[in-house]
């Protein structure tokens, strides 16, 4: 759980209980139902890698601070902490900031504090550069390198299409490049799965975070492959981070849910959002096995809620853990002036009856990054 300021201004479209695009479900699209259950079972299989072979060795005595976008959600905190973990594996001094989802201006103060405490370098864990933008001009100014995850850069179009102030972002594998691509790739496996599961018959809530670019994509991916059904309907429900923060989204999913009946499917982008409630809300509508509830990154907790059919019933696994590697070893990379490598990092889609190997931590990773990259530092 994945986290622009400029979309706030969409708030007061967020209090909707949510909004219908298309017609209500009719027979079944046969087609979309037969393509969706092929591209289920590929996702099944997951498209991981591997991490970059080619050697990058870490330079000496460098100061790194890893600045998370809140650590009371495990959709930041895993990768933050692991970040923290791969820094002091090189043997580099780390300091972790707790951006707290951006509350009394925590994201910008962040930066400005490791500007100040003479980082030579600062890893963002899912924080649009929108939200930091005049912070991040200040450290570049001060010469410190910025590496992202999971963020979003200011020269998207979206955020202004301004100057890019990140000195690198995690390329998540060779044929999702982008964040962007990668979000909206998930997003059409989440609806792929949902549509099968409904046997085309789907009426989908998806949940819609308007100021943040990843949510935004993940839905993006999710909702244009419920319109391309054409006896599907979509029911949007836009959320911002503060409905997160102040904990007002479950009681929004709840009355999305009273509003409409049909509504047999829903999209939580950030697993870390069904712990948060969501999958509460879900389970006291009632209507728990009538809907099909997917979410995010298939964390620990949400495996739980899978098993014990708790408002959430499959999840897009995605290793958090290995975007938080990857991103000291773009770090590496920037400092060596090396160009930058996919990271290897895909997606695999797990549900009740698709349960990939798991340890107290979560899903296993299909490959061993931690010691690929520790291979690749010479550690």
């Amino acid at each position: 759980m994945t986290s622009a300021a400029i979309a706030l201004t969409l708030f007061a479209a967020a209090g909707c209980a949510g909004a219908s695009d298309g017609p209500s479900a009719g027979p079944a699209d046969d087609r979309a139902v037969q393509d969706a259950q092929v591209a289920v079972d590929a996702a099944y299989e997951g498209t991981y890698s591997t991490p970059p072979s080619t050697a990058s060795s870490p330079p000496e005595d460098k100061n790194v601070w890893v600045i998370s976008c809140g650590q009371a959600v495990i959709g930041c905190s895993t990768p933050s902490d692991a970040a923290v973990e791969a820094v002091e594996a090189i043997g580099w001094n780390v300091n972790l900031y707790d951006g707290k989802l951006g509350a009394d201006n925590a994201y910008a103060d962040g930066v400005r504090q490791a500007v100040a405490g003479d980082a030579d370098a600062i890893i963002i864990a899912s924080i649009d550069c929108s939200l930091i933008k005049q912070p991040l001009a200040e450290a570049r100014e001060a010469g410190v390198e910025v590496v992202t995850l999971l963020s979003y850069d200011c020269d998207d179009p979206r955020l202004g299409g301004g100057e890019p102030l990140y000195s690198a972002s995690v390329i998540p594998n060779a044929d999702e490049k982008t964040v962007s691509a990668y979000s909206i790739a998930q997003g059409k496996m989440k609806a792929q799965w949902a549509i099968a599961q409904t046997e085309g018959e789907t009426v989908a809530l998806s949940l819609y975070e308007t100021d943040n670019l990843l949510g935004a994509d993940i839905a993006k991916g999710f909702e244009e492959e419920i319109k391309a059904c054409s006896s599907c309907r979509l029911v949007s429900l836009k959320f911002t981070l503060a409905d997160i923060a102040s904990g007002a989204l479950p009681n929004k999913v709840s009355q999305a849910l009273l509003k409409d009946p049909e509504i047999n499917a829903v999209m939580t982008p950030y697993d870390s959002l069904l712990v948060l409630g969501v999958a509460q809300a879900i389970v006291r509508s009632g209507r728990n096995d009538e809907i099909a509830s997917i979410g995010g990154e298939g964390y620990s907790p949400n495996l739980e809620l899978i098993k014990n059919n708790g408002g959430q019933d499959a999840a897009i696994y995605e290793s958090t853990e290995w975007f938080g590697w990857a991103a000291v070893d773009s770090l590496v990379r920037v400092f060596n002036d090396d160009a930058q490598e996919p990271a290897g990092i895909g997606s695999q889609l797990l549900d009740g009856d698709h349960f990939p190997e798991t340890n107290k931590a979560g899903v296993v990773p299909p490959v061993d990054f931690k010691a690929a990259y520790l291979k690749a530092w010479g550690k």
